[in-house]
């Protein structure tokens, strides 16, 4: 009677099962560390939202909302280094002084924030911003009350602000209906006269002449957040935009 022996390799099944057991592990180590990752940026985003609305307070803006965005990956280790590349700041409905803008938005780089104040075992203090950078929608609307000509009604249109309605130009009060396009002019906002019509016809040089340097003068803007100089203005999606810039800003001393 013949017996045949029946080899087995179990050492190298196990060998070729071993790179996918790894590989596994390390999934499960990648996701953990997304998770805790991200419970991490949570809890930051409130304490920095905190901090961020007390600092906006000092600029006169009056939110109803603030919500703060950290970016960047992974966020444990620039939390431990108390340096995060960039951070998103929104202000939704914001009244600052005389205006009201729908959307205030401030990207804010290379900012430090003590280890203590994100771990909340001191109150924020010495968050600094190395730059800022800022914008801020408003209605054309908006600009009316600050001419000083309350029947004067300025909206949207075709990329432009269209003006109607009646003002005083050197004592005599007329009609008009302008298309006007905002610009920079210092720190205001000021009115490029596009198109005019007063009293329903084309204007003489005296009247087009005193719209257009009342306009030039335009209204005086208050304090965007954080330090941010009025850089440009333009019509951007129906709004007036304005953009800002600073660097190196204390947001919490």
């Amino acid at each position: 009677m013949t017996h045949v022996a029946t080899r087995t390799y179990p050492s190298r099944v196990r060998r070729r099962r071993w790179p996918w057991v790894l590989l596994g592990v390390l999934v499960l180590l990648l996701v953990a560390l997304i998770v805790v990752d991200r419970v991490a940026v949570s809890v930051a985003d409130d304490k920095v939202a905190t901090a961020v609305a007390s600092s906006a307070a000092q600029y006169e803006v009056d939110p109803a909302s603030t919500s703060v965005d950290i970016r960047g990956f992974p966020f444990l280790t620039q939390a431990a280094g108390g340096s995060f590349d960039r951070v998103d700041v929104t202000l939704r409905n914001v009244k600052a002084a005389e205006f009201r803008f729908a959307r205030l938005h401030a990207q804010l780089t290379d900012v430090t924030v003590p280890r203590s104040v994100l771990t909340g075992q001191r109150e924020a203090h010495d968050i600094v911003a190395g730059g800022v950078t800022a914008s801020g929608d408003m209605d054309p609307a908006q600009l009316s009350s600050a001419l000083n000509q309350p029947d004067l009604k300025l909206a949207a249109a075709d990329g432009a602000i269209q003006a109607t309605g009646t003002v005083t130009l050197r004592g005599v009060t007329v009609r008009i209906d302008a298309k006007l396009q905002p610009y920079l002019n210092g720190s205001r906002v000021a009115l490029r006269v596009l198109t005019l019509r007063i009293d329903g016809r084309e204007p003489s040089v005296l009247l087009r002449g005193a719209a257009e340097s009342y306009l030039a003068n335009g209204v005086a803007m208050p304090k965007l957040p954080f330090d941010a100089k009025l850089t440009d203005v333009t019509m951007s999606e129906g709004t007036v935009q304005l953009k800002g810039e600073a660097r190196d800003v204390t947001l919490v001393k």
